[in-house]
């Protein structure tokens, strides 16, 4: 499959915002995130940063990112256990989304989530 790129521009306030926008991949068991650079704020009493710079099980990441926060910037990759990049995410600016797909199914699979559809389909894309 030749690599999908898709780009959105999402408004992101205060929620589940990164949840929401991976959820279609949420079941993946055999995925690994690596998060390369991360600022997120997480609401409570010291704002504390969500996601750290290391690698997570889908599971794990699934767990820390199903809370209520605030996506400033956001660069991390997803593997299958293979080894094989099969994704990059890009969020910059709050709220400007990229992302790079090399596999047709984690495509598919990503694009029925609720944010993405909803945007496509808003758009005229879907």
């Amino acid at each position: 499959m030749n690599e999908k790129y898709i780009e959105l521009e999402i408004p992101n306030e205060w929620g589940e915002y990164l949840y929401n926008l991976l959820n279609g991949l949420q079941e993946e068991k055999e995925l690994h995130w690596m998060i390369n650079y991360s600022e997120i704020l997480k609401k409570e009493n010291d704002f504390s940063e969500l996601l750290e710079e290391k690698i997570y099980e889908n599971g794990d990441l699934f767990k820390r990112i199903k809370t209520v926060c605030y996506v400033i910037q956001l660069d991390m990759y997803a593997y299958c256990k293979d080894g094989m990049e099969v994704m990059h995410l890009r969020i910059s600016d709050s709220s400007y989304v990229e992302i790079w797909m090399s596999d047709k199914y984690i495509f598919d699979k990503l694009i029925r989530g609720n944010i993405i559809s909803d945007y496509l389909r808003e758009h005229g894309m879907n």
